[in-house]
């Protein structure tokens, strides 16, 4: 797979068909990153269908500084996609599980970080 980087990433976005469905953004780790997609339709089944699955490094911000987490979201978030065959404008919620966000500074900067991508 390509590797891309910052804005790039989310280029690929210009390839893929057009919004097939809401879907929800799963991420969380600590050592790895890891990031889910599953369709956002209720209800939802038994099992839980998963359209994607990725991985990626380190995103724990103390760990790495910020703008190394952030790529790590971002590449493992748009691969996600990627690989579902949706876009940005198909994610209707993100739930993160990720290790260092647990000052309400940290929260804060993590949502803005959010609502920009």
């Amino acid at each position: 797979m390509q590797r891309l980087t910052g804005r790039d990433m989310w280029d690929v976005e210009e390839c893929q068909s057009p919004r097939m469905g809401s879907v929800i953004l799963g991420v969380g780790g600590t050592s790895n990153t890891v990031c889910v997609c599953i369709p956002a339709a209720m209800p939802f089944n038994d099992p839980l269908p998963v359209l994607s699955r990725t991985v990626a490094g380190y995103s724990n911000h103390n760990s790495v500084g910020e703008d190394r987490a952030r790529e790590t979201l971002e590449r493992v978030m748009s691969q996600a996609l990627l690989k579902a065959r949706r876009r940005r404008s198909n994610v209707c919620a993100v739930c993160l599980a990720v290790a260092g966000v647990n000052h309400p500074v940290d929260q804060q900067r993590m949502l803005d970080w959010l609502r920009s991508v």
